[in-house]
């Protein structure tokens, strides 16, 4: 990996522990957080198309 990719990583990276530490904190396992969160993707679909809202 190099240092561009590694840096784009980070945010990311940051993010994701971030949850997992208020999904610990809730008493949730991160297994557990997981199935829940693969379950509401097959049901209501993913964030596949990226689309995000540039003004509101």
């Amino acid at each position: 990996m190099n240092t561009n990719e590694a840096q784009s990583l980070d945010e990311p990276a940051d993010l994701s522990e971030v949850a997992c530490a208020i999904i610990e904190y809730k008493g949730i396992s991160i297994k557990e957080f997981d199935k829940l969160r693969l379950e509401k993707n097959k049901e209501r679909g993913g964030l596949e198309n990226k689309l995000f809202v540039t003004k509101c």
